[in-house]
């Protein structure tokens, strides 16, 4: 070595420069390390965390996302149904107009058809029945008023049938005949006025049917 280099300085020599740099070094990547963290939510977090931390927020993103999908998807299914709906809402007052319309033009046509049914009976000589429910009485001796109301009635046999008669108040006989079931035999349903203490005699059941 020359002179000049033992001269030198100590801080200018290569071993004191090449041990600095190795220090430098060193205390630079201590406080890259100490100041590699960041503030996140108010905490202090370092890079691995922070990169979780990215990570959840971004999977907590994709599922609302995801339920976002679920419901506009749930939506485009039931388009058709709330598509219905608001027309039957904005079409509710017409219907019920049109459903009274009709309603009111079927009672309007009941009314003729019982009219017709009226003067078809008229012209027939059908005997139209009240609707009230039939009575039914068996073989015996029974008193209108009693046994059964005041009314006029048509007199149908049960089973085969057989002689009917009817005594007033008075004891008069006012019927007298065979009501049967069997062809030629009597007639086959008839009918008559039956007042309060009428007295019926039956030799079989009979079915009486309140008649207009």
């Amino acid at each position: 070595m020359s002179d000049m280099e033992h001269k030198k300085p100590f801080y200018k020599k290569k071993w004191f420069i090449i041990v600095s740099a190795i220090l430098i070094f060193l205390i630079g990547w201590g406080l890259g390390e100490s100041n590699a963290k960041e503030t996140l939510d108010g905490e202090k977090v370092n890079y691995d965390e922070l990169v979780n931390k990215i990570k959840k927020k971004e999977k907590e993103l994709d599922d609302l996302i995801d339920e976002k999908d679920s419901i506009l998807k749930e939506i485009d299914e039931n388009k058709d149904l709330i598509e219905a709906a608001k027309n039957y809402k904005e079409n509710k007052q017409t219907l019920d107009q049109e459903i009274s319309t009709k309603t009111e033009e079927v009672k309007q046509l009941d009314s003729q058809i019982t009219s017709k049914q009226s003067e078809l009976a008229s012209l027939t000589g059908k005997i139209q029945e009240t609707g009230d429910a039939p009575k039914e009485l068996p073989a015996g001796t029974f008193v209108v008023g009693k046994d059964i109301p005041a009314g006029r009635y048509k007199v149908l046999p049960v089973g085969r049938g057989s002689n009917f008669v009817v005594y007033d108040e008075n004891g008069s006989n006012v019927v007298n005949t065979i009501v049967s079931s069997v062809e030629g035999h009597g007639v086959p349903e008839f009918v008559t006025y039956l007042f309060d203490n009428y007295i019926i005699e039956a030799r079989s059941p009979f079915q009486y049917v309140p008649v207009k």
